[in-house]
């Protein structure tokens, strides 16, 4: 049997669909209806009838089966399953999450309770492992409604996803990370000088420095150890420079700033150097500007925290000391 909501198939007897949880044969009139020339079920009541004493009737109604009932309103009839515990929901306690039935004890394991039913209301899949962002652990969410129905956080990373339906305090947790500035040409340099050892720890550990977004946002420990296994590197390096471009671009829109770091460099860093003689061109000049654009990102993102901060102090505490009030100097995009 298919179901006419989702068309997965089921069986035979099932009345909800196993997959979205609604019911599996359109819903039919319960009212009876009475043909011309077919008796009425019960006699026309007289004045007799009302004042004669009321009796039992011979044969009691047959109980409702069960399987027909919702589990939380044992009066009501269920309309359908919920698709994660399989337990039966009346109208009223049925909710949709991204067009797949819940009842209502699942639903609300997937929003929290702080924050209104509704697109913000999106949590995280998984805590943070960084010290950096501590964020609470939660079972993904779906969008319910707007052009995001169906989407979670694993969409994140991609270029259509609006951070601005994003709950005001999911987006500050997310905003938390322990990146530090260090100066760009030092870091070039030190690319040089280390023949790249130093270019693939120094940004192997900023996977650990930022939140963990995505379930598969891996931390340092991986990044750098999966870059040392034969054969399986080459795959890994497309993981490594992309996925920590994703993160931070990332943190960028957050704040809602520009991308800094341009992915289409950093793709094409990666593949010149997978081929033979014109490899050393990617490592001498397109890893060290890619190397430049992300430091350079990452030097503007924490001076964006300092001024974010500075404009959270109330005008009070500087108007009775103009002298403590600090100077914040944009670094250089190259230089710093």
């Amino acid at each position: 049997m298919k179901c006419i909501n989702c068309a997965a198939e089921n069986r035979d007897a099932a009345k909800f669909c196993s997959s979205c949880g609604e019911p599996t044969a359109p819903p039919v009139n319960d009212v009876p209806t009475v043909e011309e020339n077919e008796q009425p079920l019960t006699e026309p009541i007289t004045a007799k009838a009302l004042a004669e004493p009321a009796t039992e009737l011979a044969t009691p109604p047959a109980p409702v089966p069960a399987s027909t009932l919702c589990m939380f309103h044992q009066d009501a009839t269920a309309t359908g399953i919920c698709a994660r515990c399989g337990r039966s929901t009346c109208q009223h306690c049925a909710r949709k999450l991204g067009g797949v039935n819940y009842c209502l004890a699942c639903a609300n394991r997937t929003v929290p309770l702080s924050t209104p039913v509704m697109p913000a209301s999106v949590m995280l899949g998984a805590p943070v492992a960084s010290s950096a962002s501590v964020v609470p652990q939660q079972t993904a969410n779906a969008f319910t409604a707007g052009p995001f129905t169906g989407m979670t956080l694993e969409h994140a990373y991609e270029q259509y996803f609006n951070v601005n339906v994003l709950a005001p305090e999911m987006r500050e947790s997310l905003k938390r990370h322990g990146m530090k500035k260090f100066p760009t040409a030092v870091a070039i340099l030190l690319h040089f000088v280390t023949l790249g050892i130093f270019t693939i720890i120094y940004y192997g550990l900023k996977h650990s420095e930022l939140p963990k977004v995505k379930a598969d946002d891996f931390s340092a420990g991986k990044a750098i150890g999966f870059l040392f296994i034969p054969f399986y590197n080459i795959y890994w390096e497309f993981k490594f420079w992309l996925r920590l471009c994703d993160r931070i671009n990332f943190q960028f829109r957050l704040r809602n700033l520009g991308s800094p770091v341009p992915r289409g460099l950093l793709l094409a860093t990666i593949i010149v150097g997978l081929i033979p003689y014109v490899n050393l061109i990617s490592w001498a000049i397109l890893l060290p500007i890619s190397i430049g654009f992300i430091q350079s990102a990452i030097n503007k993102l924490k001076d964006a925290d300092a001024m974010q901060a500075l404009q959270s102090i109330p005008a009070s505490v500087y108007a009775s000391s103009p002298a403590l009030e600090p100077q914040i100097q944009p670094s250089n995009s190259q230089a710093d």
